[in-house]
Parts: C-alpha cells; sequence; structure tokens
C-alpha cells in the first residue's frame, strides 16, 4: 500500500444493524432496536490508497474512519504498533513464520487505545460530553485517558478481578470509579443505570458502534506491513471486539482490492470462562451465559460477550476457528514471549501462543502456515503464579 498521504475525507455513510440491517445516520446511539449490534458502513467506490493520511498512527486510515472533520480528531498517539518477525516462536510451533503485532505499545498500554480513541472521537463530534464504560479493566483506562484528552466526562464500572493498576491509572485521568462486586453483568447493569438516569452515553464494547473501527486498523496495519495479510491470525477473545474488527477490516479490504488473500481468524478463551469456545465446539450460533468464571486473565473473564453472534460468524467466514487454554498455559506463554522474543506480554495477549500451540497440535494451523500473533497489551504486573503453584 502507498505511504503517500491524501487529504482529510472519510468515506462514512451510515450504521447498519449486522442482523436484521435496518439503516441508522449517523447520531448518537447505541444499538439497533433489534437489539443488536450496529456496525459502520463506506462508500468504497473508487477509493485509492494514495488517499490514506501520510502520518504514522491509526488516524492514517481517516477514509475509512466514521469522524468527518480531523478537528474531532482525539490521539494520544496510538496506532502503527510494530509487527516483530518472531526468531524463535516458529520453532516452538513449528509453523514457517510468526510475526507478533504487538500492541502493548499503545497509549495506555493496550489495543483498547485503538477503539477508545475512535469512539471518542465520534462522541465529541456527535456532542456527547459524558460517557460510560463497564469493564474488568484496561477499556477503563483507555476510556479515562481519551474522554480526559477530549474534553469529556468519563465514568467506569469495574467488574471483580480487574487489576488494581487500571483502578489506579483511570482515577488519575480524572475518572468517576465505582468497583462491582460481581463480574461484568454486575458492571453492566451499573452503567446501564448510569445511563438512564443521568444521560451519560454508554461506550461498552460493541454497544456502540466505533471502538470496532479503531480496531480494525490492527488488521489493516498487518496487510500493510507484509503486503497482504497472513494465513491466520490469532486473537485472545472476551468481548470479542479485536476479531470482529479482523473480520470487518477484511472484508472492507477485499472489497476495495487492495487485498488478495483470505486469513482464517482463531480465537482463544480461558478454559475458566470460555462460552464462546463452547458454542463454537457445538456448532451453534449464539452463547449461552457461562455459569462460573474462573481465570486469571480478567480481560477473558466475560461470561456472554454482547456480540457472540458476530464473533461466531467472523470466524467461520473466514473458515478460522477457536480454542480454550488453561491459566497455567497462559502463564508459560508469557515467560516464553519474554525470554524467547523479548516481549513484554500481558496475560490475554499470551494467551495466542498458548492457543496457537493447540491449534497447531490439531492440525489447524499447518507447518506452513504464516502466522499473526496478537499480543493485546503490556504485561503491567508480574507474571501470576499457576493456580497448582505453592
Amino acid at each position: 500500500m502507498s505511504k503517500e498521504g491524501g487529504g482529510w475525507k472519510t468515506r462514512f455513510t451510515h450504521l447498519e444493524c449486522f442482523s436484521c440491517g435496518k439503516n441508522y445516520r449517523p447520531r448518537p446511539i447505541n444499538v439497533c432496536t433489534c437489539g443488536k449490534p450496529l456496525l459502520a458502513r463506506y462508500d468504497l467506490r473508487s477509493l485509492e490508497r494514495d488517499e490514506l493520511l501520510g502520518r504514522r498512527d491509526l488516524w492514517r486510515y481517516a477514509p475509512l474512519l466514521p469522524v468527518a472533520k480531523e478537528e474531532n480528531m482525539v490521539t494520544l498517539g496510538e496506532g502503527a504498533t510494530p509487527l516483530t518477525r518472531a526468531e524463535k516462536l516458529p520453532g516452538i510451533l513449528g509453523v514457517k513464520e510468526v510475526f507478533v503485532k504487538d500492541e502493548g505499545v499503545n497509549p495506555t498500554g493496550t489495543f483498547k487505545a485503538r477503539g477508545m480513541a475512535v469512539a471518542v472521537s465520534k462522541a465529541k463530534e456527535l456532542g456527547l460530553t459524558k460517557l460510560a464504560v463497564a469493564t474488568t479493566g484496561s477499556a477503563g483506562s483507555g476510556l479515562a485517558a481519551y474522554a480526559r484528552e477530549a474534553g469529556l466526562t468519563a465514568f467506569i464500572a469495574f467488574a471483580k478481578g480487574t487489576s488494581p493498576v487500571h483502578i489506579r491509572t483511570s482515577k488519575s485521568y480524572g475518572a468517576e470509579v465505582k468497583m462491582c462486586s460481581g463480574f461484568m453483568p454486575d458492571a453492566i447493569a451499573a452503567v446501564q443505570k448510569l445511563c438512564d438516569d443521568e444521560g451519560y452515553f454508554n461506550i461498552a464494547t460493541m454497544r456502540e458502534p466505533y471502538r470496532v473501527e479503531g480496531k480494525k486498523t490492527i488488521t489493516m496495519e498487518i496487510a500493510e506491513e507484509l503486503g497482504d495479510l497472513p494465513n491466520a491470525i490469532v486473537f485472545p477473545v472476551g468481548g470479542g471486539t479485536g476479531i470482529v474488527a479482523g473480520w470487518k477490516a477484511w472484508l472492507e479490504m477485499k472489497e476495495l482490492g487492495w487485498i488478495e488473500s483470505d486469513p482464517r481468524l482463531y480465537f482463544v478463551q480461558a478454559q475458566g470462562c470460555a462460552p464462546v469456545y463452547a458454542a463454537w465446539r457445538d456448532g451453534k450460533d449464539k452463547c449461552e451465559m457461562w455459569p462460573d468464571v474462573r481465570t486469571k486473565a480478567p480481560g477473558l473473564a466475560i461470561p456472554k460477550p454482547f456480540a457472540d453472534e458476530l464473533i461466531l460468524r467472523s470466524v467461520k467466514e473466514t473458515k478460522g476457528g477457536g480454542v480454550a487454554v488453561s491459566d497455567e498455559n497462559m502463564i508459560v506463554s508469557m515467560k516464553e514471549f519474554a525470554e524467547q522474543e523479548g516481549i513484554s506480554a500481558c496475560i490475554e495477549g499470551a494467551a495466542t501462543l498458548a492457543g496457537a500451540k493447540e491449534l497447531v497440535k490439531q492440525g489447524l494451523i499447518r507447518s506452513d502456515d504464516r502466522v499473526v500473533l496478537v499480543n493485546t497489551g503490556i504485561g503491567r504486573t508480574r507474571i501470576p503464579r499457576p493456580a497448582s503453584s505453592p
């Protein structure tokens, strides 16, 4: 893809419900009247590569993002993260090539910065002033940072098990914080009440249309760096925005004629919270509520993702698949990322390596594949002990 830059001009046209197909004009809205997620749509006719902006961040893809005016862009320098060719992981996995897309170098240390940059920018453009999110961690610090940069008010409901790092960081950015005694359903209920009572706008995962747009730039950057998309991309899945965004980026780039390949998208969940894997294994189109959440990976502790049908569709349409791995294997993979490649991976990001091992065993990833593992964040804390350790 060309590195030359065009001017700021979005091709964003409308929002569309992935389920019933109903269209909406750009305005403050969370979901379709049928209750399903909305996706941004673009006029892709005759869009050339040289219309991308000549800059080194995710806003390079402004024509394929929903923000109409550059003055509404809220940025902390997110995007353009390293795609590192792994030296030792190919031998560990037994595959041709392995690359790591290292999202830990983003502002606030995770890939949530991409989604929040675009969602907060669009919220500002739409005249919203109060934003709220329910989260297990990094989405909270992400919203807090970008809301502060935009001059907006942020409220964050943290679910049980959230790392103190994200709580302290969110408070330091001036966000109002609520600690919930339960898991994500409890935090979601707290945010919904605030939105109903005090006019906050819910910016939680897939409950608004624009965070997925920021995250799709991960896959666009991979294609630009490699000249096409790889055979397989592995994402950790909690709420599932990353893999849905990867599917959406693939479809848009394919329609534009910018890529030729059809990558297989794979997801990895924790064995102690694997609703998407259970649905995939059983051939279902939607998830059941996971009854007993037990995992050291807070970003994977989502008992029923709101976008479950979209996640499963993304995997099916790309002929991918999924696995569930133990916390112990994620922790081993954190160490391998650090010791073998010098990459500080969060436990959720390390799940991609643990999952790739299992995908290779099952023959889903083949020895001649080019594989990208998406490390979703930096390892902020010490590597935890396995549950079996003294």
